[in-house]
Formats: C-alpha cells, structure tokens, sequence
C-alpha cells in the first residue's frame, strides 16, 4: 500500500506527534476491543492533520492493520527523514511553505521534510542545504561570481566617458 503526506505536514516534529498520535489512536482502537466497549472515535482528541492524513490515504479509522501499516510508513520516514533546509532573509509565509513542500514532493522525492531558517545577510534570494549538498541563490553569490565580468564592463563604461 502506497502511503501519501499531506503537503501541510512537513517538519520532522509534526511527522513525529502525528506519528505518537497514531500510536494512540490505534492503542484506543485495541483497548476498546478487548474491553468489548463499542468504540466512539473522538476525533477531537486527535489532531486535524492526522484526520487529514487517515482522509487522504483513504483509510478507516476503525481497521488497525491499516492504521498500523500507516504508522509503519510515518515511523520509517521520521527515522530516515530526507530534509531540505531553505535559508531566507525573512520567515517564509504559510503560501510560500506550501509551494516549497508541494515542488520538492513532486520533484524531488514524495516524503521529503522542509526546515526554514532565517539568515538576515541574504539580502535577495535563499540558500538551500540537504546533507550533502549546498547552493547559493543570495544575491550576494550571484555578484561574487560575476565580479570579474561587472568590473570589466564598469572600467569599459568609465573609459568611453573618459574620451
């Protein structure tokens, strides 16, 4: 069984509680059919993005080996986690975040985690980090590494105003 996240979960910490959530959700599930009790889910007890993750995986909540099988797929996620890290100037906005996790999901790998950080010496642009690999959109890098051709055309605009 394929398992989908939501792109409204994407920082280690929510995968986690979700994930402990789950636990007891199906722990419930156990308890009240030992006990023979007739179970009611609360879904109140349990977070929205939880209720959003069961929907959008077209589980019930009643069936424990999906559940499980769910858990399962969030645990080996959360110990294995592939992260991107974006650096901006400012915090991201919610739309901004949804965007990000929605590209990297669709183009970069289906359950990849997204941390934000804030760097105030990146005036334009971001940079991005995952464990192996870091790149530099600042607009800072980008006039380091065109330094040579700037000057060049800044020492040719000076020498026709010379003449």
């Amino acid at each position: 069984m394929e398992f989908k996240l939501d792109n409204s979960i994407y920082k280690l910490a929510q995968l986690r509680r979700i994930t402990f959530e789950l636990g007891l959700l199906i722990s419930k599930i156990e308890q009240n059919r030992i006990t023979n009790d007739q179970y009611q889910e609360d879904q109140a007890n349990f977070g929205l993005e939880l209720n959003q993750l069961i929907e959008l995986n077209n589980l019930d909540r009643n069936n424990i080996s999906d559940l499980q099988k769910l858990k399962d797929f969030l645990e080996q996620i959360g110990n294995h986690p592939a992260v991107i890290h974006f650096s901006f100037n400012q915090e991201a906005d919610p739309f901004t975040l949804q965007k990000l996790v929605s590209y990297a999901r669709e183009n970069i790998y289906p359950n990849v985690l997204i941390t934000v950080g804030l760097d105030p010496s990146i005036v334009i642009g971001c940079r991005i980090r995952t464990t192996n690999k870091y790149f530099d959109f600042s607009l800072k890098s980008r006039l380091k590494q065109k330094r040579k051709l700037l000057l060049d055309k800044i020492n040719a605009l000076q020498g026709l105003s010379n003449e």
